[in-house]
């Protein structure tokens, strides 16, 4: 097929992906996730996307009808020495656009992945074992330098640092676009931008914005090892970077062996280079306070991921239903982050020149990369892969690349009308995505109906996605929402203690004590015994009026790890004075004013028992 009628198949694919998007998003379910995100806007949205969506269809078409016309030769970078000083302030502005319009598109909502839990960390400075230990260590860095400048930093402040990661991937793949096809490095670079792992620059709370900075700088540097250019020994510390901070980097080793067989001829060497980032990985993580234990910890929770599906029966379970619900997934995250990327590359392979393409140095790099983070997608059978698409968007991120490397020769001489529309396409499939993220109320209606009826994630799946609605309510102060949300993630895993702790914290806000302690005496007995565990069961015998029972586990919480806090002990307090023991109380309160000068409800307490 020639490139001519290639393009026109580019815009029927356009056409039915973007007619799929409208159907999808008229009474948007949980099963076409990868397509609905429009359905979630506003109307006067809507409909200016769908005359952008026309308007970009139309110029495609007339650059489709149109001859074409060879590439500007300015875009070239063929000329010795160093680069033109004169495009320095150009790319300033630009990079400071695409940062600024990351800030305006942040996220208002951190119901996807894990962005509630990484909220939490960012605002307590609590470190915990991970399996992403150097990105983690980046995120408590940044966030106790947010906290020391403002001490009542919200997500918006700590966002800040995955708009610097998106600011740091403009400049990478400003650099790699060239690789890609110097010809068409402007179309390829808006491209890059244009893809759906954008959304992971605009504030997002999680580990991936600072590790897709590094994929993303490990493939720039191969490109340009295989063109001859740059210090090799930057691969494998790059390399290491990305592993150590997060362990499913390693899809990209096969790919690093590639550029190394490149790279040497000798069989020691290419030993050596190997060896590089076996030993500079476990090293950075270390270093970022990771063990050897939490690293084993990890693969058993990928190989949990991987058998989820069949821990019921102990084995895996690769049933033609579960086969063809796994492939829809993956295919609605290829919609998600790459639809118009992925429509170009399909048309470009109907041409024998650019079906040529992929015997390059370049291409066979990437394909190093992509299929085993394709294999890995696989693989993983995550329980909401519609939550965790971010964890899936690290897995594609070299299909991306390789489809926006194929699409940019299905580009390449082009009319401009062409180039244009292609442009304006891609800008229109990525919004509906990025839009509803940055609007609290369709991002909530979205990620509602990911986890309401008709789903496939399974019962267990659903339990964390409900706990996080259920904290998004409580957050909020709508505490019936909370306890209806955090009764469906008991339900969903009813073994789990800590719903059980969720679903007594529900109630004892309501006002429904009996119910609140028999959820904490449900959790205390599934091996939940904390000291916020016993704490809150003492507050509910005490307003249950059960003094003495009351008493004992306020004790108890005040001697658990962790009890040793000014409002655990007044509480403590409270209960001795009201069991009639004053001198207790008054022993206790005085060990709350040693240790935490001027606590009001201790100061106003010993008063109160002063003037009796």
């Amino acid at each position: 097929m020639s490139i001519r009628a290639a393009r026109f198949v580019f815009l029927g694919f356009c056409i039915a992906y973007f007619a799929a998007m409208l159907l999808a998003s008229q009474s948007p379910g949980p099963l076409a996730w990868g397509l609905h995100s429009f359905g979630f806007l506003q109307g006067g949205v809507r409909t200016a996307l769908v005359a952008l969506f026309l308007g970009a269809a139309a110029l495609t078409f007339c650059g489709c009808v149109a001859k074409s016309s060879a590439a500007p030769a300015e875009e070239r970078d063929t000329a010795p020495g160093p680069p033109d000083a004169s495009r320095f302030p150009k790319l300033v502005a630009l990079l400071l656009l695409f940062c600024a319009a990351l800030y305006v598109l942040r996220a208002r909502t951190h119901l996807l992945g894990d962005g509630t839990v990484w909220l939490t960390i960012l605002k307590t400075g609590q470190h915990q074992a991970y399996s992403e230990p150097l990105a983690a260590a980046v995120w408590v860095a940044f966030g106790s330098i947010v906290r020391s400048l403002l001490p009542g930093a919200t997500a918006a402040e700590f966002g800040l640092l995955s708009i610097l990661c998106g600011g740091l991937s403009f400049l990478i793949c400003f650099a790699m676009a060239k690789h890609l096809d110097p010809e068409t490095r402007r179309d390829a670079l808006f491209l890059l931008l244009t893809l759906g792992v954008t959304g992971l620059y605009c504030g997002y709370l999680e580990s991936y914005p600072p590790v897709m900075v590094l994929v993303l700088g490990y493939l720039w540097l191969g490109f340009r090892s295989l063109s001859g250019k740059g210090a090799f020994a930057a691969i494998p510390v790059l390399l290491s970077l990305a592993t150590a901070s997060h362990f499913l980097t390693l899809y990209l080793w096969p790919s690093y062996l590639y550029l190394v067989a490149r790279q040497e001829r000798r069989m020691s060497h290419r030993i050596l280079w190997c060896l590089v980032p076996v030993v500079l990985t476990p090293a950075l993580a270390l270093l970022a306070g990771s063990r050897p234990s939490d690293w084993l910890e990890s693969l058993r929770i990928a190989l949990d991921a991987s058998t989820l599906s069949g821990a019921a029966s102990g084995g895996w379970k690769f049933t033609l239903p579960h086969l063809l619900g796994h492939a829809a997934d993956l295919a609605n995250e290829a919609l998600l982050i790459m639809p118009i990327a992925m429509l170009l590359a399909i048309a470009a392979l109907t041409t024998r020149s650019v079906r040529q393409w992929l015997r390059s140095r370049e291409a066979m790099y990437l394909a190093a990369a992509m299929f085993p983070g394709l294999a890995a997608a696989f693989l993983l059978a995550l329980p909401a892969p519609a939550v965790d698409w971010d964890l899936l968007a690290l897995l594609f991120v070299p299909a991306c690349v390789l489809a926006i490397g194929l699409g940019a020769r299905l580009v390449h001489g082009a009319p401009v009308l062409f180039r244009v529309g292609v442009a304006s396409l891609s800008l229109c499939a990525v919004l509906p995505f990025l839009l509803v993220s940055a609007n609290e109320e369709a991002s909530l209606r979205r990620f509602r109906t990911l986890i309401g009826p008709g789903t496939r994630i399974p019962a267990q799946g659903r339990a964390y996605p409900n706990s996080v609605l259920a904290e998004f309510y409580e957050d909020r102060g709508d505490y019936r929402s909370a306890l209806a949300y955090a009764g469906r993630a008991y339900e969903a895993e009813p073994t789990n203690p800590r719903y059980s702790v969720m679903v007594g914290s529900e109630y004892f806000r309501v006002g429904d004590h009996a119910k609140a302690a028999r959820s904490y005496e449900e959790a205390i007995g599934r091996g939940w015994d904390r000291a916020s565990t016993r704490h809150d069961l003492g507050l509910s015998y005490a307003y249950l009026g059960r003094g003495a029972d009351a008493l004992q586990e306020l004790r108890a919480a005040a001697g658990r790890p962790g009890g040793e806090r000014p409002d655990y002990l007044h509480d403590l307090g409270v209960a001795y004075d009201h069991a009639g023991y004053p001198d207790s109380a008054r022993a206790v309160w005085t060990r709350v004013l040693d240790h935490w000068p001027g606590y009001a409800p201790t100061v106003k307490a010993l008063a109160s028992q002063a003037r009796r």
